[in-house]
């Protein structure tokens, strides 16, 4: 039925007479459209687009797939309505990652709407069989979402149901949908103490590092850990999840230590303790500077994350000591996009001094021109040029003018040589110089301006305020 996906995409352009004329049509017999496997996705579409310009209408195919939760929920083409369906209730947009777009036409009827759901879910005989696949997942998902952007005692009351459905054995985790359901739902619990206690003590407590060794329990837990205060993951990180780092890291699951990593620089707590666990881990605790060697060998993007992490830390000077040492003979490191990133935090860290970024050039010595002619590696010594000081900054410049037509001739290159003004330095250190200091005044000169814009516009409404405060009087 190819011509349903034509219909789908032609939908934007068509004119709101046209729309309101397919949109009657396939609301006639709404169950049987949106069990259709390419009927649904244009009744998806039309509620979308109509729900501002015929909301009457939207609302009735609303009411319809909520009051038939269940049976639209098991429906692979039908929850899908249903999720939509959910959102339009509530008001609200959601993205793949849980993240909401909330809307301001939220009123009564609407309320009443959601509320309803709730209540079908709740009249559901068998919670568990419900969740048992993706489509019911999906579902509750959206309601969970929507609840606690509009209805917050409602949401918890969804919560408590299928927080209940983990029975003793927690063959939940089994289920991979169910695990992205827990997400949310602790995505969701971030700003209600309670409740994510609850989750916390029900769930986790006890078993952090088993369930970081689960295939599917494991994601569960790096959410977790993102929204922990300071008290609760100081108390959750005990001697138990440094025993099991090595074999979380064997196991491939990286994204743990990355939360890990991730949580600690955010709260500013237990860094020596991670960092301590994470040399063992790695093996390397009587060398530490060995670390950075094992952990970006086999570089992927959650290694390269959690080797940001580690240059951010309050102090660094292990990480960045190992880090300067692959540097020495590895600089097409910073070649790669991932590694080219670590380029980034290593000059963006508050943490790190001027004598370890002097250490870094030095470490790049005879490396410059393989940067300089690599799309992602330019990307970096210009990092690392512009984070310099003025002496390393000549440093840079006086190595790779020795390569200048070379440069020249490439085609990233050649923007090097531009931005770095190497022409004038070939021609005069003196005048490079002079000419660095002058873009350098100009450079503050445009932020002072930059800055006293927004303080001037603010001046001018207080100003604008004072005068009508006046005229009222």
């Amino acid at each position: 039925m190819f011509y349903f996906r034509v219909i789908e995409k032609l939908l934007p352009e068509a004119s709101s007479e046209v729309k309101s004329r397919f949109f009657e049509a396939l609301r006639e017999d709404v169950r049987t459209t949106a069990s259709d496997a390419f009927a649904s996705h244009v009744l998806e579409t039309l509620m979308t687009q109509m729900a501002d310009e015929d909301a009457l209408a939207v609302e009735r195919v609303v009411r319809f797939a909520v009051n038939n939760l269940e049976s639209f929920g098991l429906d692979r083409y039908a929850s899908h309505v249903l999720r939509r369906s959910l959102s339009i209730a509530a008001s609200i947009e959601v993205d793949d990652k849980f993240e909401v777009n909330v809307k301001s036409d939220f009123n009564a009827d609407k309320a009443k709407i959601l509320e309803s759901a709730v209540q079908r879910f709740l009249d559901i005989e068998n919670h568990e069989e419900f969740l048992n696949n993706d489509t019911t997942n999906g579902v509750l998902q959206r309601l969970l979402i929507a609840t606690s952007t509009r209805l917050s005692e409602k949401f918890e009351v969804v919560s408590d149901v299928f927080l209940d459905c983990f029975g003793a054995d927690f063959d939940f985790f089994e289920y991979q949908a169910t695990c992205r359901t827990l997400e949310c739902l602790i995505a969701n619990s971030e700003k209600r103490p309670k409740l994510k206690a609850k989750v916390i003590e029900r769930l986790f407590k006890g078993r952090f590092s088993q369930l970081s060794l689960h295939k599917n329990a494991n994601f569960a837990v790096q959410r977790v850990l993102q929204v922990l205060d300071k008290e609760e993951f100081e108390s959750i990180y005990t001697e138990e999840f440094d025993k099991e780092l090595k074999t979380i890291l064997d196991e491939g699951h990286v994204g743990v230590i990355l939360a890990l990593a991730k949580a600690s620089n955010r709260l500013k707590a237990k860094q020596l303790h991670f960092s301590s666990a994470l040399f063992k881990a790695f093996e390397c605790n009587k060398n530490p500077d060995k670390i950075f060697a094992k952990l970006l060998e086999d570089i992927n993007v959650q290694k390269s994350l959690l080797a940001q992490e580690l240059l951010h830390f309050q102090k660094p000077i292990k990480f960045v000591s190992s880090l300067l040492k692959v540097i020495e003979g590895q600089g097409q490191l910073f070649c790669d996009p991932r590694g080219s990133r670590i380029a980034d935090a290593f000059v963006s860290s508050p943490t790190i001094g001027e004598k370890s970024r002097e250490g870094l050039v030095k470490a790049l010595k005879g490396q410059l021109k393989v940067l300089a002619c690599s799309k992602h590696g330019s990307r970096s010594l210009e990092a690392i040029f512009k984070a310099a000081s003025p002496k390393y900054k000549e440093i840079i410049a006086s190595e790779l003018c020795k390569d200048i037509q070379e440069l020249k001739s490439d085609r990233i290159g050649m923007f090097i040589v531009q931005n770095f003004d190497l022409q004038t330095f070939k021609r005069s250190v003196e005048d490079w110089r002079e000419a660095r200091k002058a873009s350098k005044k100009k450079r503050e000169l445009f932020d002072d301006l930059i800055k006293e814009e927004p303080k001037a516009k603010k001046a001018k409404k207080l100003k604008k305020k004072a005068k009508s405060y006046l005229d009222d009087l």
